[in-house]
């Protein structure tokens, strides 16, 4: 800590020491405490490593600052920077480029106030290139896909990527690289960031018709009326959804741009729905409503209207005309309330008499009869007549002779039950009197033609002669 020669104390390093000096004669003492302290050496200077310093945006160096003299008592410095938003410093020097621009890194010595100063420059990552997950893409027309656009580096300052379409007419992008396809051709879609661009050849193709159906395979219409087929194209986006209707024989019936059937002769013809390389077809009858003279189906002459009250014919052919209870001519109203030609409401339950149907009896007018079982059933001889339910605003049975293309339409008038003479099936079910007895049943039971449109039409039924059905008469 301290020497002393000849009295002269020089300190050696900091602390206490105690000088003593001693008498040669009478060993007589005297102490003086030392205490040493550092001597303080005062901050001249400080130096940085770098004056000027050129970073990427995300970089960082490390700045070296020198305090003079080597010796000086305190060297500690601290660091600031003049834009931390463009680069930043810590307490070890570390400059970190946060932006794009200029900053200054400042040092300062905490003894002197010495500084020092480094010039940073901060400039961007540029883009060196930009790449899409896709370099082809296949679509139908709107249908859509993403593109997926990587910008290199990763640490590119901006990744900003712009989308653009050489024909929007075809498809379109969105600026997210959604890509629409909008009509048949072809489109390049440029993904661009920076100075870079990639692309993507875009090829976009009609969603082709897959099918093509109608509302009705079979229709049976009158002479002066017309009907709409409605054609329904799959699938529902298909690019070229456009019909195109067709008629087989446009003397029967000819068919409009949109699907109006119009009769022109009785007789057959197939129309025709196409859409793309689809068709669809539906089986035309066309009919004569009125005929005063009947109409010849399968070598019987048939009236072309059902028996109203007693001899005298419905109005049209889609009437129901009254009910008649079995060799009875009392006609009952076909709708309610129920109620007879006569004016009278009390339904007869009783049994009919005699095993045929007496001529003073028949309700059909002058010159008509009502059918025997036998003719009836010519009416479902499937190689000479076709025969079908009809929907629409006429539901019931038409009846079509393949030779002369003559039709006889029967309503599905439905009939009153036999013991009370209630209303039922009008509308879905046809029951129509034959004069012919069911000998199995001791003649209680009668023929008759029947038809619905789930069951078809058959003669093989019979039923109780109190029911009232209506009555389709055939000439005499």
């Amino acid at each position: 800590v301290a020497t002393v020669v000849e009295g002269k104390v020089t300190a050696v390093a900091t602390g206490t020491a105690t000088i003593t000096v001693t008498t040669t004669d009478g060993n007589k003492k005297a102490t003086c405490e030392v205490t040493v302290t550092a001597a303080t050496v005062a901050v001249t200077g400080v130096t940085l490593s770098e004056t000027t310093l050129d970073l990427l945006v995300g970089a960082n160096a490390t700045l070296i600052a020198t305090v003079a003299p080597e010796e000086a008592t305190n060297p500690t410095v601290s660091w600031e920077s003049s834009d931390v938003n463009i680069a930043t410093v810590d307490n070890n020097g570390k400059v970190t480029a946060i932006n794009v621009g200029d900053a200054t890194i400042t040092v300062t010595t905490a003894s002197g106030n010495k500084k020092a100063a480094c010039k940073v420059t901060v400039t961007p990552v540029a883009v060196t290139d930009v790449t899409l997950n896709k370099t082809t893409l296949d679509l139908l027309v709107g249908a859509n896909a993403t593109l997926t656009a990587t910008v290199a580096p990763n640490n590119a300052t901006d990744k900003t990527v712009t989308w653009e379409s050489s024909n929007t007419s075809v498809a379109t992008v969105s600026s997210s690289g959604v890509v629409t396809a909008v009509a048949e051709g072809t489109a390049t879609i440029t993904a661009t960031a920076g100075d870079k661009t990639a692309s993507c050849a875009v090829t976009v193709t009609p969603v082709a018709v897959t099918g093509v159906t109608l509302n009705k395979t079979t229709l049976a219409v009158a002479k002066g009326a017309n009907a709409t087929l409605i054609a329904t194209v799959l699938p529902a986006n298909a690019t070229d959804k456009t019909v195109t209707w067709e008629s087989s024989n446009t003397w029967i019936a000819t068919v409009s741009s949109s699907g109006v059937v119009t009769p022109v002769l009785e007789g057959f013809a197939t129309i025709t729905a196409t859409a793309g390389d689809k068709t669809a077809t539906c089986e035309v009858t066309v009919y004569d409503p009125v005929n005063e003279d009947g109409v010849v189906i399968n070598g019987v002459k048939w009236a072309t209207r059902n028996v109203d009250a007693p001899g005298t014919f419905a109005a049209t052919p889609d009437a129901y005309g009254m009910f008649y209870q079995w060799n009875r001519n009392i006609g009952w109203s076909s709708t309610n309330p129920r109620i007879n030609s006569n004016g009278g409401t009390t339904w007869d339950s009783t049994s009919p008499t005699g095993d045929a149907w007496a001529p003073d009896n028949d309700p059909s007018p002058d010159g008509w009869r009502i059918p025997t079982l036998e003719e009836q059933q010519t009416l479902l001889d499937t190689d000479n007549v076709e025969s079908q339910w009809v929907t629409g605003s006429l539901k019931g049975w038409l009846f079509t002779d393949k030779t002369s293309g003559a039709s006889l339409f029967l309503p599905a008038a439905g009939y009153r039950y036999y013991d009370d003479g209630r209303l039922y099936n009008a509308g879905t079910s046809g029951y129509y009197w034959s004069s012919t007895a069911n000998s199995a049943y001791n003649n209680v039971y009668y023929h008759y033609l029947h038809f619905d449109s789930s069951s078809g039409a058959d003669c093989l039924s019979t039923r109780y002669r109190t029911n009232g059905f209506p009555v389709r008469c055939v000439a005499e």
